[in-house]
């Protein structure tokens, strides 16, 4: 068929009565298929990059899917690139998604969706050219979808309806953990229509697999975005939630990660939630400062996985690891091994990441903390510290820096405009706390004299200071990088700590917890009462026999 005859097809809705020599069905999908083209009533050629299995299928079947695929992208876009050779341009045959066609999809919000459609565009092309194309070599991505721990509690009777008729708000990293952490919860007696989540803006790898997946579970799904930032989102949500009859009929609990449903609970606007409000988990620093400068006395009570010992003690490994992982992905012809790096923050995160740092990479590291006692304890760890002090301009080595990293999560940023005018030429610039917040990205948008997006990112800065020019890197547009394009831990890895936020939230649930206070001693009693570490070392499938 002609691409005039396609059109009209597609504006018809006679799609599917298309002038083939028989009429066949296309499904184009990114979804796991569990049945053959046997199980269905009608001929259908499926092209799904996640399918198990491949019938042979023909060229014009295959040739027709790219043509869908589009005329779909130019409607979505309403115009017609003229960059030749490009998805959106009106020609038969494309080769790439250009940078304009890229911007304008950026700017509908696509992120996620990009990087399987570029991966699209290569996987039909290179089959196109066969008159009978081999399907079978697709490779199949398949998420682990189990969370071991979580799912043993779930089936424990003690547990198991912790969650009867509560309601569950959350705001959660979209990983792909989060999908047997819900399936958890609903094992514990919560209904996948009671929980109430919201994603934040943060470029995860497998985001909107995991929105679709609880979407169709029932789960009521937000996103919030860098336009719409989680706090609006959180904002607009309660007040949607508090004029929804079957909502406040029932008690909730929060479980969140950075601080946003809790302090807006305590406005007067959302009084009435306030008291249906069982409690909260928390279980980042972020949240819990957020949680702290709450006016006045707290209706809840506030667990804090955050600063429970456990935590501290496993997990900040684990980050100090990815972290370093993530920043020589982004940066892999960079020579940062034998460089001089500065951590900002010495606390559970910033003193792993700084140790992994000089372990993996052999960099000099330079520490600032403005509380003292973590200077002291700072300097104290000659094996990797290099130097410590309370203020930023009194490093000896500040002007060697070829690495920069924020982890303390406070308010305001540690990476200010005064230190960013002080960082050497070349200097790259990370974070590793929730959100934005360490570094003054406004400033560094101001000062720029220019602005180079060298990939997805990976961002370049040229400034001028005191009359001289320099250029400074951040990577991961700010956000934490761990979480930027990254699975960050493994399901396996992390399966203890999300556990820990379940079994804190059906302690609220049972109403255990009474003393409505900021309490991370009680985390620690609940790790000892439900023998979590004994129980994971018994789950993991590579404990000593």
């Amino acid at each position: 068929m002609t691409r005039p005859e396609i059109d009209e097809c597609l504006r018809s809705n006679r799609l599917l009565e298309a002038q083939f020599p028989e009429q066949v069905f296309l499904l184009l999908t990114s979804r796991r298929l569990a049945a053959g083209r046997q199980n269905l009533r009608r001929k259908i050629e499926i092209f799904s990059d996640r399918a198990k299995f491949w019938d042979s299928s023909n060229q014009r079947s295959l040739w027709f899917a790219t043509q869908i695929i589009r005329y779909g992208l130019i409607k979505l876009l309403n115009c017609e690139c003229k960059k030749s050779g490009c998805i959106c341009a009106g020609e038969e045959k494309f080769y790439f998604l250009c940078t304009a066609c890229e911007t304008a999809l950026r700017a509908l919000d696509y992120r996620d969706a990009l990087i399987h459609l570029k991966a699209t565009i290569l996987w039909l092309n290179e089959r196109l050219p066969e008159s009978n194309p081999d399907l079978t070599r697709t490779a199949t991505n398949v998420i682990p979808a189990e969370l071991r721990l979580a799912k043993h509690y779930a089936q424990n009777a003690k547990t198991s309806t912790a969650f009867n008729g509560k309601s569950v708000l959350m705001v959660l990293h979209f990983l792909s953990d989060l999908i047997p952490f819900v399936d958890a919860l609903n094992g514990m007696g919560a209904n996948y229509s009671d929980m109430v989540l919201i994603a934040k803006p943060y470029p995860y790898p497998k985001r909107d697999y995991v929105s679709q997946q609880l979407r169709r579970l029932g789960v009521r799904v937000y996103r919030a975005s860098k336009e719409y930032p989680v706090t609006d989102r959180a904002h607009d949500v309660l007040r949607e939630l508090s004029q929804a009859t079957d909502f406040v009929k029932k008690q909730f609990v929060v479980i969140e990660d950075g601080g946003y449903f809790t302090p807006l609970l305590h406005r007067a606007e959302f009084k009435r939630l306030l008291k249906k409000c069982v409690g909260t988990v928390e279980q980042t620093t972020k949240g819990i400062r957020a949680n702290e400068e709450i006016p006045g006395k707290l209706g809840i009570p506030i667990l804090s996985v955050a600063k429970c010992s456990f935590k501290s003690r496993y997990e900040s490994p684990e980050i100090g690891r990815v972290t370093v992982q993530n920043i020589t992905r982004f940066v892999p012809n960079t020579k940062l091994s034998s460089g001089h790096a500065i951590v900002i923050g010495f606390g559970d995160i910033g003193a792993q990441v700084g140790y992994q740092l000089n372990k993996s990479l052999n960099m000099a590291i330079s520490v600032v903390d403005t509380t003292p006692a973590k200077v002291m304890e700072a300097r104290h760890r000659r094996d990797f510290v290099a130097e410590a002090h309370v203020e930023f301009s009194k490093l000896s080595f500040k002007n060697q820096a070829a690495l920069i990293v924020g982890t303390t999560g406070k308010k305001g940023g540690s990476i200010t405009r005064r230190i960013l005018k002080q960082l050497p030429d070349g200097c790259i610039i990370v974070s590793t706390s929730s959100d934005r917040v360490e570094i003054d990205i406004a400033a560094l948008e101001k000062m720029a004299i220019e602005k180079r997006e060298i990939e997805e990112g990976k961002t370049t800065y040229r400034i001028r200071t005191n009359g001289v020019e320099k250029t400074l890197t951040l990577l991961a547009e700010g956000y934490p990088i761990n979480f930027y394009g990254s699975e960050s831990l493994p399901n396996a890895s992390i399966d203890p700590i999300m556990t820990l936020l379940l079994l804190c939230a059906v302690e609220l649930c049972k109403g255990k917890v009474k003393r409505k206070a900021i309490d991370e001693n009680i985390v620690n009693d609940f790790v000892r009462d439900y023998a979590l570490i004994e129980t994971f070392l018994s789950q993991s499938r590579f404990h000593d026999v």
